[in-house]
């Protein structure tokens, strides 16, 4: 029937939301460390997780062990 292809196509759709999963509410003492990280969620407008999105933090109040991350696929 004649030469015949194959295309895989990834769609991967654009973030939409940055939600925070876990950590928030805490506090603690001025220069000590928080018990739980915090865990955020990069998400396209159908609410599912968008992989590969460079987040920056700020802080206007305490310290950031890291202030720049890139979400992973969950």
């Amino acid at each position: 029937t004649g030469p015949a292809d194959t295309l895989t196509l990834q769609v991967v759709p654009q973030p939409a939301v940055l939600r925070l999963v876990a950590g928030g509410g805490q506090t603690g003492a001025a220069g000590s460390v928080l018990p739980n990280p915090f865990v955020f969620e990069v998400v396209a407008a159908d609410s599912l997780p968008v992989p590969n999105v460079d987040v920056a933090l700020t802080t206007s109040a305490g310290t950031l062990s890291a202030t720049a991350l890139r979400t992973d696929a969950n």
